[in-house]
């Protein structure tokens, strides 16, 4: 017969598995709006760098967006300088 902690200890793996789907569910079915592969392009960046087509491969990079942060938030992160 198994004891108190070995039951217990079975009862919080499976909470844990059942809480860990339950947020992997909500990151694929509400989260994640697609899924694509840079390989391709990447391997052009890093060819145009290597021959020095500095410009040129930036133009390829995604523009950059600045996200609103709270200040507090910014502090915690230590994003304020």
């Amino acid at each position: 017969m198994a004891s108190f902690r070995e039951i217990r200890a079975d009862y919080e793996r499976e909470t844990i598995v059942v809480y860990q789907a339950h947020i992997i569910r909500e990151y694929v079915d509400d989260w994640l709006v697609g899924i694509a592969d840079y390989t391709p392009l990447t391997k052009k960046i890093r060819r145009l760098c290597d021959e020095g087509h500095y410009d040129r491969a930036k133009k390829l990079l995604p523009a950059e967006r600045v996200y609103p942060v709270d200040a507090e938030v910014a502090r915690n992160l230590g994003m304020l300088f």
